[in-house]
């Protein structure tokens, strides 16, 4: 059969193109791309069935993420040993380029993707807050590092059948791999490396593995959130160097955490963050510097505009620190603050108004007022035709 396919000029992995086997799509040409691809889709299918049925309202955070670990990631995770060493974060990291190209392409993996939608909804925020803030508060880490421990652990059990010759099939697939040095095996041992296990003989403990793995991923996540720009504030707030799940996430007011959240992430409609993305052509037309786009509309007069080219001008910025201690708009907020948490704001002292857990709920509540009164909801007006009630006509006889 092959060879009359090579006599028209096709090869048997041209007709073919890939196998369906026991759930995982493999091409013949080694690439699992088509697996993981797969597995998005039905992981997707997954993810809309849960938010068809559970209302974040009545849940805690915590219940929605253990959700997540029971419904989602088993479907996304099936055959993972297989395709896990292919993905994007460990050819990246294999390849050893920088920080930044490593989060990229780790935001552009199919699985990784799906995984950092459902973060953001249970944030309630939208899908253009940086990734680096779901992981920080969130404490969860990429999949692929919390898949990495199965992974090894089949690696192990393979290098183990072919240390006693195993008859079996899945041992003569392994030495294949392990005698063509093929890309499988090849990036296993590259991360196997990488992580600081250097004995290509021994088992590698896989616990042991996805810690090194995670400290490195905290890391990149450090030094990358320092790095962005648009990340200032949250590297205020932040206290802790590493990713961790943060009590705010735990109050029971659905609005107060998003409010926290998006006043956190920078994940909201205040200037300081909408006046970030005007273009260079709006500045010509405006006759404005940048710092214009950004100021406190409450505070800065339209009438000083030509004061933002003066080089000794410093314009009164409408920023998290601002709308939340100084801004006049908000005195009358401030004032309705419990005394105790109102010290805490005004002393600002390495930002403990947001970590203080007997006052955490009433910052919530204080932040969400805000956002209200800064983005008031305009109520949408009610269409007159279709609210008339329908005349009956009457029957001629």
């Amino acid at each position: 059969m092959t060879h009359g396919l090579r006599d028209r000029g096709s090869s048997l992995s041209d007709v073919i193109g890939s196998l369906d086997t026991i759930g995982i799509v493999f091409n013949l040409n080694g690439s699992t791309t088509a697996a993981t691809d797969e597995l998005r889709k039905k992981g997707l299918k997954a993810y809309f069935a849960l938010k068809s049925i559970i209302n974040l309202g009545e849940l805690s955070t915590r219940s929605v993420f253990k959700l997540f670990d029971a419904l989602i990631l088993p479907v996304v995770s099936y055959g993972c040993q297989t395709w896990l060493q292919e993905t994007n974060f460990v050819k990246a990291v294999i390849s050893e380029v920088d920080g930044k190209r490593i989060l990229q392409k780790l935001a552009a993996d199919p699985l990784e993707k799906l995984h950092l939608r459902f973060l953001k909804w249970t944030l309630q925020v939208h899908k253009k807050c940086a990734n680096l803030t779901c992981y920080g508060d969130t404490g969860k880490s990429p999949l692929v590092i919390q898949l990495a421990k199965q992974a090894i652990s089949y690696f192990n059990r393979l290098r183990d059948l072919d240390k006693t010759r195993s008859k079996s099939f899945v041992r003569h697939a392994f030495a294949e791999q392990r005698i063509n040095k093929l890309t499988w095996y090849q990036n296993t041992i590259k991360l196997l490396e990488i992580a600081g296990h250097h004995h290509q003989t021994d088992s590698a403990c896989p616990t042991r593995i996805k810690l090194k793995l995670q400290e490195h991923f905290n890391q990149l996540w450090e030094v990358e959130r320092h790095k962005s720009s648009k990340l200032s504030y949250y590297n205020q707030v932040k206290r802790t160097p590493h990713i961790h799940y943060e009590d705010f996430l735990d109050l029971v007011c659905t609005e107060d955490r998003k409010c926290l959240m998006r006043l956190r992430s920078s994940s909201h409609r205040l200037n300081c963050e909408t006046g970030r993305y005007v273009t260079d052509k709006e500045l010509a037309t405006s006759n404005a510097r940048k710092s214009w786009y950004k100021r406190c509309e409450f505070c800065v007069s339209d009438d000083t505009k030509w004061l933002t080219h003066l080089p000794f001008c410093n314009i009164i910025e409408e920023d998290e620190h601002h709308i939340l201690i100084s801004c006049p708009k908000f005195h009358q907020l401030r004032t309705e603050l419990h005394e105790e948490a109102k010290s805490l704001l005004l002393r600002n002292e390495d930002h403990h108004y947001l970590y203080n857990q007997q006052h955490i709920y009433r910052f919530g509540g204080y932040v969400r007022k805000i956002f209200n009164q800064r983005f008031p909801k305009t109520k949408k007006k009610k269409d007159t035709k279709r609210s008339q009630p329908k005349v009956k006509r009457q029957e001629t006889v």
